[in-house]
């Protein structure tokens, strides 16, 4: 009896190995045609990018040990940006030795007061001229004022507080007095947090983490992720299924974003602007919300409850269904047309509109 039992229990175990067995053969066979379609897809579609300095091509995201990386410093690079082979926009950066970008004024003998921008590739001109940038047409409409473009692609709320927890910033800015200007789009809570869309394309991303008591460190065994799902993500990242996902759906983030990450996103500005505070002896910080930012709603009440100075544009035009503000039709990156547009609004609502104060 127990002899019978037994063999009816293997025959079970065999055929439910049969069945195991089958169901990943089928999905093994499911995966590798997704990946060998997308793969050929994502190549297709692909965003290719020439950067040359005297005709040559060279390394323009270059490393740095405090930023994770910078532009190449000290350099003038020409960028062709295309899609299928159409060029969408081909532009030269001119970056300072400390990695800035660098923005033409007129006038720099009355520029007496700093004007310090902070962001991502919305502040460093992506796709644009020297003078076509933000701070560009903020120097226009504030003469009083030098700015330095601190932004970069791919940048975030984490890399003003590297910039700002850098003894060298200070010594940087030759004026006493200015004020400091960071730009906010949503998507920097999603750089902050570190998601999977994020670490697809920032390469060894700089991440900072939050403990149990809200103190920002770079521990990562105290973080709002931990080591185990950092690996997950960069494993996932590396296919092409995944690669065409997180292209076709921007919007989409793993893990979603929650109070949390926001919340994370508040005390990385907050740490820089204590920071700036104390190194600039100033308390002239702002966070500008660029229009359309979902996330402002949530931020501002910490930014309220930390003092923290703010000027809220979420609302001040259509940006994201309105290509005319875009560098291209095919990059929403913005133009001149939206960067004249606020730094206009900005110098105004900094009472310095036209004004060498």
């Amino acid at each position: 009896m127990t002899t019978n039992h037994g063999l009816v229990t293997l025959k079970r175990l065999k055929v439910v190995a049969i069945i195991v067995a089958i169901n990943i053969f089928v999905i093994s066979v499911i995966y590798i045609s997704a990946e060998m379609l997308f793969s050929r897809i994502n190549k297709r579609d692909k965003m290719n990018y020439s950067y040359l300095s005297n005709g040559r091509e060279v390394s323009f995201f270059v490393f740095d040990a405090n930023l994770k990386y910078k532009p190449l410093p000290s350099s003038d690079v020409e960028v062709i940006k295309t899609i299928k082979g159409k060029e969408i926009y081909h532009p030269v950066y001119s970056i300072d030795g400390y990695s800035r970008r660098i923005t033409p004024v007129e006038n720099r003998e009355i520029r007496n007061k700093y004007v310090l921008f902070f962001g991502c590739s919305f502040v460093f001109g992506e796709g644009l001229n020297d003078d076509q940038t933000l701070p560009y047409y903020f120097s226009q409409n504030a003469p009083g004022y030098m700015p330095y473009n601190y932004g970069f692609i791919g940048y975030g709320t984490q890399h003003m507080l590297a910039r700002l927890s850098d003894d060298d910033t200070r010594k940087q800015v030759p004026e006493k007095q200015g004020i400091l200007i960071y730009l906010f789009i949503d998507d920097h809570v999603c750089r902050a947090a570190g998601t999977l869309r994020v670490r697809s394309w920032a390469k060894g991303p700089l991440l900072y983490y939050m403990d149990k008591d809200g103190n920002i460190t770079k521990n990562p065994g105290s973080g709002t992720r931990n080591t185990f799902w950092v690996s997950v993500f960069d494993t996932m990242n590396k296919s092409q299924t995944i690669s065409y996902i997180e292209r076709k759906y921007p919007s989409l983030d793993i893990p979603p974003i929650g109070d949390r990450e926001i919340y994370l996103a508040f005390r990385i500005i907050e740490e820089s602007r204590n920071n700036y505070r104390k190194d600039f002896n100033n308390d002239a910080f702002y966070v500008v919300f660029f229009p359309g930012s979902k996330y402002s709603s949530s931020l501002i009440p910490y930014l309220n409850k930390a003092g923290i100075k703010y000027f809220d544009y979420s609302s001040l035009l259509d940006y994201f269904h309105n290509d005319r503000y875009w560098v291209s039709p095919l990059d929403y990156h913005p133009g001149p047309r939206i960067n004249s547009v606020l730094a206009k609004t900005l110098a105004k609502d900094l009472n310095i509109y036209g004004s060498e104060r």
